[in-house]
């Protein structure tokens, strides 16, 4: 009896330790993360080039390039500038967020991985630039909530950046699962590019969902 009752005893520490651990990870994880104004700023201004470019016609993964090299105060002659750019995106890739609503598949304000995707432009933005480094974080988690002044059904396109903890948390490999769900997929896509983005997105970046973020 003395053996059950210390049997007992582990059991329930083991499992009231595990209860305390996943309530401190969810309270760490709807804390806020610290933003930089600046960088936001900067990030909003990105996109915003970035969609420029491909309304013009422009060389978009150049001109976001220049824009990164010139805001980091680097070249093209730095050594390994190419992993510069990444490791800054990686290190601010919270505030790259778009502002403005280009058409009924985009969002009024998305991260600009999302609003590359939505504007048919992820082969240039993701698999030709920000993808093109396999140290890349794609795991960026953005909390989105219903926009009120937009209507539809759709989960992909009538939610709207929030601040942090507020509404749901979505990552890319969330925002792409919304995109395959949705009834107009083949119609707003090539569902073979967003499929395979998926899969790369998934298994050579280690993409994963909020959910398994421990959101």
């Amino acid at each position: 009896m003395k053996y059950l009752s210390s049997t007992i005893f582990v059991s329930m520490t083991c499992t009231l330790f595990m209860q305390i651990s996943m309530a401190q990870a969810q309270t760490e994880n709807t804390q806020e993360l610290a933003s930089d104004p600046e960088v936001r700023g900067f990030g909003e201004h990105l996109c915003f080039l970035m969609v420029n470019a491909n309304a013009t016609g422009k060389d978009i993964v150049k001109t976001m390039e220049d824009q990164m090299l010139a805001y980091m105060n680097i070249s093209r002659s730095t050594a390994n500038y190419k992993d510069e750019i990444i490791k800054f995106y990686n290190a601010n890739h919270h505030d790259f967020i778009c502002q403005g609503k280009i058409h009924s598949g985009t969002r009024e304000s998305e991260h600009l991985m999302k609003r590359a995707v939505a504007l048919s432009i992820h082969n240039k933005v993701l698999t030709g630039f920000l993808l093109k480094s396999r140290s890349t974080d794609v795991n960026a988690v953005e909390w989105v909530i219903k926009d009120p002044k937009t209507r539809g059904s759709s989960e992909v396109s009538t939610v709207t950046h929030a601040p942090w903890g507020t509404g749901e948390p979505e990552t890319l490999l969330d925002y792409l699962d919304k995109v395959i769900a949705d009834p107009e997929f083949s119609i707003r896509f090539v569902e073979s590019d967003i499929l395979r983005l998926r899969r790369v997105v998934e298994k050579v970046f280690g993409g994963k969902t909020a959910k398994e973020l421990g959101y």
